[in-house]
């Protein structure tokens, strides 16, 4: 049943791709930014599932000290793996986008630089676990640890109302019609269902 439904979800998030890739492609190029201004549809979706993951890791690890329940810290641990890798990608984007509108391909910016911590926040997560055999004392010292890890993520989305920063917020606010508008929403929503479920699967068993 449940490699069914992974099935399922894996088809219709090949579909929601392809469905975005064709609205993105026929889109006219943006007036300032010409072409790259397409890479926002990459960029912020990544965001998005990036710091829903952050959150979903949060509350489940929040459940595990609570529950002392394993399957808490499977989906955890799950949950900051696929974040992590859209994250990365949020990072990647940002610094083509960067290249082709400032020239540069990274600047210490309040933004970039916050969401680079936060993603190094994680990896650091990631390699705890791994120095850690004991299941329970990793399970335990992980949740603590994700805990600690997200108090960056309020600062990384709040960093370009707290600073005087430069990001694709502008060029996101230019890309407001309807037809985009569920461009993003359905992409935001596609690529994180069956990828965390297949990895917490994988993670409980």
């Amino acid at each position: 049943m449940r490699q069914k439904a992974m099935i399922v979800m894996l088809a219709l998030a090949a579909a929601l791709l392809v469905r975005n890739l064709y609205n993105i492609s026929v889109l006219p190029d943006e007036t300032n930014q010409g072409q790259i201004f397409r890479i926002i549809f990459f960029h912020v979706p990544a965001a998005v599932v990036a710091m829903v993951g952050s959150a979903v890791a949060l509350l489940a690890s929040v459940m595990f000290l609570i529950k002392k329940d394993f399957k808490y810290d499977a989906l955890a641990v799950a949950v900051t793996e696929v974040g992590l890798a859209f994250l990365a990608v949020n990072l990647v984007t940002g610094s083509i986008w960067a290249r082709v509108i400032w020239g540069v391909w990274w600047a210490w910016d309040p933004r970039l630089t916050s969401a680079l911590i936060c993603w190094i926040l994680y990896a650091g997560y990631l390699i705890l676990r791994q120095s850690l055999e004991e299941p329970t004392q990793r399970a335990t010292f992980a949740a603590v640890y994700s805990i600690f890890a997200f108090t960056d993520v309020p600062i990384v989305y709040f960093s370009i109302r707290w600073w005087r920063t430069c990001c694709l917020l502008q060029s996101w606010r230019i890309a407001s019609s309807t037809s985009m508008r569920a461009a993003r929403r359905a992409g935001t929503a596609a690529p994180i269902t069956p990828t965390t479920t297949a990895r917490t699967r994988n993670r409980a068993s």
